[in-house]
This record gives structure tokens, C-alpha cells and sequence, in this order.
């Protein structure tokens, strides 16, 4: 059997990814990220007219919708939604390039194939702990909303 070694080259040179595992070290960085932001924002706001459980308020609120921004951004990265943008913008590196340069054919990278290489790299998984954490400053946001 004959097999297109260009082709074969190109898929061992990516390694297959385990789906990483949550641990609590994981979660205590988000918590830590959110607890950032929510000391900044307070710092920020030392000096506001509203109340101080207002200020906590928009400070929860802040740290939530960052932290489940980027866990809704993983969700999506995962499902493939950013992979045409990378693509264009690596045909236009490859098209630059080309302009300077000869290049054969056969190298250029397919949608295809750029596919692919993603997939091994996609397998490492939604980040949940985001989701979670993110979750329970928004509720902690809606309390002492409830609060003011």
C-alpha cells in the first residue's frame, strides 16, 4: 500500500492531547482572578457616593462577566468557531510570503488540513470551573444587589 508521506509528515508532527483533568488548583486561580478584580474595582470605587454594598455589587458583577466570558470563549473555541478566521489570516501570511519567495503548490496548506491540526489540539476541553466560579460571583453580584 503507498502512502502520501507529505501528508503523513504533517499529521505525526502534532501529538495527541489527553482531555486535562479540573483540579483544585484550577479553580482556586479563577477565584483568585475574580477576587483581583473585584479588589480593583473596589479600589477604584473607594471614593463612590453609593452605598458600600452597591460597590460590591458592580465589583461581583464585573469579576462574573469576565470570568464567564472567557469560559464562554473556550466553549466556542472548542466547537470550532475561531478555525476559518486562523485559516485566512495564515493564507495571508502564506500569500505574502509567497509573493517573495517561490513556493511549491503541494506545500500550501488546505482548510482541510488546517482542520485537522486543530482537532489534536482541540481535544484539551471546556474549561467548566470558569462557568462555575463565574456562576457563583454573578449570584454573590445579585445578593448584594439585593442588598443595597
Amino acid at each position: 500500500m503507498l502512502k502520501n508521506n507529505k501528508q503523513d509528515e504533517f499529521f505525526d508532527q502534532y501529538q495527541e492531547l489527553e482531555p486535562e483533568e479540573i483540579g483544585i488548583l484550577d479553580f482556586v486561580k479563577v477565584f483568585l482572578l475574580g477576587a483581583i478584580i473585584i479588589a480593583l474595582i473596589l479600589f477604584l470605587k473607594r471614593h463612590s457616593i453609593h452605598s458600600f454594598y452597591h460597590n460590591l455589587s458592580d465589583a461581583f458583577f464585573a469579576a462574573s462577566v469576565i470570568i464567564l466570558g472567557m469560559g464562554g470563549l473556550s466553549f466556542v473555541t472548542k466547537k470550532g468557531i475561531f478555525d476559518s478566521g486562523g485559516f485566512t489570516v495564515k493564507k495571508v501570511i502564506e500569500i505574502t510570503k509567497a509573493g517573495l519567495k517561490k513556493q511549491d503548490k503541494k506545500e500550501r496548506l488546505t482548510y482541510y488540513d488546517y482542520k485537522k491540526s486543530k482537532e489534536h489540539k482541540r481535544r484539551r476541553g471546556i474549561r467548566y470551573h470558569y462557568f462555575i466560579i463565574g456562576g457563583m460571583y454573578l449570584i454573590a453580584a445579585l445578593v448584594f444587589l439585593k442588598l443595597t
